[in-house]
């Protein structure tokens, strides 16, 4: 109505045209992403309500000394409600003796237990099995990939956690984390990076630098925008490079646990039958490292009857038994 051309005219007309347009797509996208299950971490000891902070090394780990409460929901049903226990030291308390033989695990959100209360982790299930006579560490967080698993090794975390010898670190593994540690997922934007060498991998500081990894941030809250982000920035797919990637990270880890501790180390896998999954399976065999595959434990076609309703995360009767088959194979 302004407009004192024609041209100038129809200029706005296209301006508002876009906003319209981004403004029904952001509406659209939100309700489609609101159908899927919806996850709340909150707890009266942390600060703001959060249980994660920015950490230097890692990207994000655990607040320390809180306890906190985890709600997922789909609609108006409840898949869980559970509590995260994390220790002054930083991890998932495991009951257990301290100055006994130590037993370290790596990993992600399994590892950690998302889903599931203290004492259905796999660690304390592990712990458990084996009458809570060994020091059983959890040093797995929700997201995290072997990256972090590396950086840990390399930076000592685990030296202060332990006070006997070191039987085995013990790195649960699943088809996702080529991706993670080639730093094509949204939550670790600040998580360590690594380069692949002649030798291996060399440590690379991390993923994005402080300013564009905000600006990512930033730009996720939008959905159309965490949507295109998705299909480019945090791509999919899995590149021949990445699967290298992962496994010299991996073979780097069990190098490190064997000059640092003396300690064995073991992959578990959750070998799922995905073509993803079968490149990261042969990886890792070519690594000529301890394997062991939880379909040899629990046998492929009961893994859905034992993982949370639109979740995927494994329950404590999963953990349970995949910690007996463990103690079975490592520990007697």
């Amino acid at each position: 109505m302004r407009a004192r051309s024609e041209k100038a005219r129809r200029i706005y007309l296209l301006c508002f045209g876009l906003v319209i347009a981004l403004a029904l797509s952001e509406g659209v996208l939100t309700v489609y992403n609101s159908r899927h299950a919806v996850g709340t971490v909150a707890s009266g000891d942390a600060p703001d309500g959060k249980d994660v902070q920015r950490d230097d090394a890692l990207g994000y780990a655990p607040v320390p000394g809180v306890r906190a409460t985890s709600r997922l929901t789909l609609h108006d049903s409840l898949i869980y409600d559970v509590a995260y226990t994390v220790t002054t030291a930083g991890i998932r308390a495991t009951k257990g003796n301290s100055q006994g033989e130590s037993w370290l695990f790596m990993g992600d959100s399994f590892v950690f237990g998302e889903g599931v209360n203290d004492e259905e982790t796999l660690p304390s299930q592990f712990s458990a099995a084996l009458d809570h006579r060994a020091n059983v560490v959890n040093l797995g967080f929700r997201g995290y990939g072997p990256h972090q698993m590396l950086r840990i090794l390399e930076t000592d975390r685990a030296r202060s956690l332990v006070h006997a010898p070191v039987r085995q670190v013990i790195y649960e593994a699943i088809s996702d984390h080529p991706r993670r540690a080639a730093g094509h997922v949204n939550w670790d934007r600040f998580g360590p990076s690594y380069a692949l060498t002649s030798t291996g991998v060399r440590y690379d500081d991390a993923f994005h630098g402080r300013l564009s990894g905000t600006l990512l941030g930033v730009a996720m809250r939008s959905a159309v925008l965490n949507a295109v982000l998705d299909r480019t920035v945090f791509r999919a797919t899995m590149s021949d490079e990445d699967i290298e990637r992962y496994g010299r990270i991996v073979e780097r880890s069990a190098l490190l646990a064997r000059e640092k501790f003396g300690a064995g180390f073991t992959t578990v896998y959750w070998d799922d039958d995905s073509d993803a999954g079968r490149r990261v399976l042969a990886r890792l065999r070519a690594t000529k490292l301890p394997l062991v595959l939880v379909s040899d434990i629990i046998p492929g076609s009961q893994w859905m009857y034992l993982v949370l309703p639109y979740d995927g995360h494994p329950t404590g009767e999963a953990n349970r038994r995949l910690a007996a088959g463990l103690v079975e194979r490592l520990a007697r």
